[in-house]
């Protein structure tokens, strides 16, 4: 890794500083297309086994019909945005 110069003084807080360009050119990019929620449910169709799915970064990808779509915002504290307005 390169040196990278930090300036601290006493009466900040403490601060570490590194320079990644050394790991990042070493990473490889991995390119694997998104789900399509058709392949999902398909593969799940008359399955007898069910599991909790995590889909809190996923909820904006996944289709809802218009008239369930009012019903998921996500709060905050200026308004509620509608993200499935059309």
């Amino acid at each position: 890794m390169a040196h990278t110069n930090c300036g601290c003084t006493k009466t900040e807080y403490q601060r570490s500083c590194a320079d990644l360009i050394g790991p990042n050119a070493a990473l490889e990019d991995n390119h694997h297309p998104p789900h399509v929620d058709e392949d999902i449910f398909t593969t799940l169709n008359g399955g007898i086994y069910f599991v909790k799915f995590d889909l809190s970064e996923a909820y904006l990808q996944v289709e809802v019909e218009p008239g369930y779509r009012e019903y998921l915002t996500i709060g905050v504290y200026i308004n509620l945005p509608d993200f499935y307005s059309e």
